[in-house]
């Protein structure tokens, strides 16, 4: 496996970069990428260039080919949809024994100027009956600049990403504990990949002792990994049992400190105090938006008093570090006063929390696309999907002020510079270019202020995260 790093949307892969990747494939029997929207131009430009001597079939997998598979096969042989893990296989074997593989389940190939369109494979609803994860990184290979590189230990620490946590930085590791979502939010194509699969169960967990073995084999054979994240959706979307179940084989067999991710909707003090007793020194959680037209927009309907009244219990539980709430910003169809109440509700949090923004992207495969390509607002894939970086919010005065919350600037001061006059004045007449100096004016007053309470390891955390990506 070839870990080809690349920042989303932005980054071109240069041609020594592209020659280092193809020579590493030339003795291959078939080659796979895998991809997200946001990568679609990184994985075109290999594509295109790989098949130039490359003579075997290229086959795409990933949300991005499983639902825009027509796109794909522009560029590759053959796309995988859907989960892959078994029909993958089935396709090796088929290669590998010289046999017709055109007809695999799961796959779309393009055979000649026909395309051929297979069925789905059957989901696998049990997901312990999966492989375990290969962490055996002797047999990986990585990108370092321009140059493919073997996996060590050294470059495995180094390339994952760092989080300052208390007084010290560690560096932290992702774990799934589960596929799939049973929520329907608009922006993302979970609902989607459920109706892939009607009459199947599509939102499926893992064993608990699975994902605690594979947390104790990643520390005893990692010992730099400090902080595990996990990636699922809803750690508390689980029947009654499994988490007092995790609080206690994680505590016996791995004793690690973790981040999770909840929903307003399935939270309970209880189930908090119990993810904190295990080691959780984090908690995340979703809000996106409360105003109307926002959860109107993403389909995810929380009343203001059920979002006041889950943060009040959480800043009650006293989590160890401050829990974080995520925002997604940059949606056309909320007007100013929409974005305002969004800010003011968060100035009226607690104060020891954090936030997280984003910026709305219209994913393809999601209902958010198809409003946007309704209403005449995507005009282009490529200029407005393909180019962009979910994680880079736009350049507005409303968004600066975001900004300066992130960045936990004094309350007061903020609630000073959003004035309804202030913003209209400021959105009116800023130009883009003041706002940069404005967002580049905040990391210099982090850094300060780091400075003077002598924490200089948060001073080098921007660049130890720009390294990551960009390396």
């Amino acid at each position: 496996m070839i870990f080809v790093r690349t920042l989303p949307g932005r980054e071109s892969l240069n041609r020594e970069l592209l020659q280092s990747v193809i020579e590493c494939c030339q003795e291959a029997d078939v080659v796979g990428i895998s991809l997200m929207s946001q990568y679609f131009l990184q994985a075109k430009a290999l594509t295109v260039e790989l098949k130039k001597t490359f003579k075997k079939p290229v086959i795409w997998g990933g949300i991005h080919p499983t639902v825009r598979p027509e796109e794909c096969l522009e560029f590759a042989d053959g796309v995988c949809l859907g989960e892959g893990e078994w029909s993958f296989l089935e396709l090796i074997n088929k290669i590998q024994n010289n046999e017709e593989y055109t007809d695999t389940a799961g796959f779309w190939f393009r055979c000649g100027d026909e395309v051929v369109k297979n069925g789905l494979y059957p989901l696998e609803e049990n997901l312990d009956n999966l492989p375990d994860p290969d962490y055996e990184i002797e047999s990986q290979l990585i990108r370092q600049g321009n140059e493919i590189v073997p996996l060590t230990n050294e470059i495995f620490e180094a390339c994952l990403p760092k989080r300052v946590l208390g007084n010290k930085m560690v560096t932290e590791f992702y774990i799934a504990g589960s596929r799939g979502c049973p929520y329907h939010c608009a922006y993302c194509t979970s609902p989607t990949l459920n109706n892939f699969y009607p009459g199947q169960k599509y939102f499926r967990l893992r064993k608990i002792e699975d994902v605690v073995d594979e947390a104790r084999y990643l520390k005893n054979h990692f010992s730099f990994i400090g902080n595990i994240y996990f990636s699922d959706d809803d750690i508390f979307a689980c029947p009654p049992g499994r988490l007092e179940t995790f609080a206690r084989l994680w505590k016996e067999k791995v004793n690690l400190l973790f981040i999770c991710t909840f929903m307003p909707f399935s939270y309970s003090e209880e189930r908090l105090k119990l993810v904190k007793e295990a080691g959780a020194v984090i908690v995340n959680m979703g809000i996106q938006s409360v105003s109307q037209k926002g959860m109107e927009v993403f389909d995810r309907h929380v009343p203001k008093e059920k979002l006041l009244s889950v943060i009040k219990s959480v800043d009650e539980v006293k989590m160890p570090l401050p829990p974080v709430y995520d925002f997604i910003l940059d949606n056309p169809y909320e007007s100013l006063d929409d974005k305002l109440e969004n800010l003011n509700f968060i100035l009226s949090l607690p104060k020891n929390i954090d936030i997280k923004t984003f910026s709305l992207t219209p994913f393809p495969g999601t209902s958010i696309y198809e409003r946007y390509k309704r209403d005449g607002i995507l005009k282009s894939d490529t200029k407005d999907i393909y180019s962009t970086a979910y994680s880079e919010i736009e350049k507005s005065y409303i968004n600066f002020l975001y900004d300066l919350v992130v960045a936990n600037f004094p309350r007061w001061l903020i609630k000073l510079a959003a004035g309804k006059r202030i913003v209209l004045l400021m959105g009116k007449y800023l130009p883009e270019s003041a706002i940069g100096k404005l967002k580049n004016f905040i990391t210099y007053y982090q850094g300060i202020k780091s400075l003077a309470r002598g924490e200089l390891y948060k001073i080098g955390y921007h660049k130890v995260l720009k390294n990551f990506y960009s390396s």
